[in-house]
């Protein structure tokens, strides 16, 4: 990987509002899945896997105004014509780039040109080859959104378990189609409110496992395209949205969306007009705290207390592991 103008560590001003900027916190560890040495990374570094061809990194401490230049992300293309999406595991070596910076947390920020989206959540660098990524549990915010198109988000922020958004601005989504796997297993909140998703068709598992995700700022989204809801809120114990506003009529799969959401009393969702034919399977296990029982949608009239939805555990596991890429326990 070489730097712009081939100068490591050089000094620049970006224009910063531009910029897609985020916060990482060096004391935290990394993934005990990825051995640091057997991908030659040094300890103060940050192993972030962008979607980009040409992208230039910017890298400083947090709280500082002056960047320093950092490496360019750009894809080892054999196929121009290759529509497969490519992940380039940029390593931003703090170390190197800033070697008398004291702290722990420092700030990087991508230039949008070129930069399509990102993979904290593992990625695959060949259809064979499955590569954990090593830092996702170091991001703990996203400080700001920039001007990039976001194209692939598929598990863009997946296990980013210390992360909050705190940036002002919205991503802009008017290319991105899927969100599927975005935030699992992440640490969001909140943070989505004027998000514009209306482009997007899949939604499935996208907040799959965030426990502290309430729901408040995806009330008011526009999901009229979306044609896959299926884990999207899987165990998401004290999500509470009110979704009554929501245009499901394009959905196909619903199975598991509210699994394991034990605090969700499925306020709106009786107005939901789902089709005959969509996936209801396990949409309500484990749900508890139903107001009124299961929607009419459902069919059958089982109440949330049936054997049926009362959260076989197990059940949902499996139904997670046939389509989250990446290995398994029994691989």
């Amino acid at each position: 990987m070489k730097n712009a103008g081939g100068l490591p560590g050089g000094g620049g001003r970006p224009e910063e509002k531009t910029l897609f900027i985020t916060l990482w916190d060096l004391s935290l560890p990394t993934s005990e899945a990825t051995a640091d040495g057997a991908r030659g990374v040094l300890p103060r570094s940050v192993e972030f896997p962008l979607v980009a061809d040409g992208a230039q990194v910017w890298v400083r401490p947090e709280g500082a105004t002056e960047w320093t230049l950092g490496p360019v992300a750009a894809a080892d293309v054999t196929d121009p014509d290759e529509d497969a999406q490519r992940v380039v595991p940029t390593a931003v070596e703090i170390a190197t780039l800033l070697p008398a910076a004291k702290g722990n947390r420092f700030e990087i920020g991508v230039e949008p040109q070129n930069l399509r989206g990102l993979q904290l959540g593992g990625y695959y660098s060949s259809p064979d080859c499955y590569v954990a990524t090593r830092d996702a549990q170091r991001l703990v915010k996203i400080l700001q959104w920039g001007t990039a198109q976001w194209r692939e988000m598929y598990g863009a922020f997946a296990d980013c378990s210390n992360m909050q958004i705190v940036a002002e601005d919205l991503p802009d989504l008017s290319r991105c189609d899927s969100l599927h796997s975005a935030f699992m297993g992440s640490g969001v909140v909140e943070g989505f409110e004027r998000w514009d998703v209306g482009k997007v068709t899949d939604m499935t598992a996208l907040f799959y496992g965030c426990a502290s995700l309430v729901g408040k700022s995806v009330a008011e989204w526009d999901v009229r395209n979306v044609d896959s809801m299926a884990m999207m809120f899987m165990e998401c114990e004290h999500f509470d949205g009110k979704l009554g506003h929501w245009d499901v009529s394009s959905v196909l799969d619903f199975s598991s969306i509210f699994s394991g959401c034990s605090a969700f009393r499925g306020r709106g969702v009786e107005r939901w007009k789902v089709q005959k034919e969509a996936n209801r399977e396990g949409a309500f296990d484990g749900c508890f705290s139903l107001v009124e029982g299961l929607p009419v949608w459902m069919g059958g009239g089982e109440s949330a207390d049936d054997e049926r939805y009362s959260g076989d555990g197990e059940m949902r596991e499996e139904r997670v592991r046939k389509f989250r890429k990446g290995p398994t326990d029994d691989d």
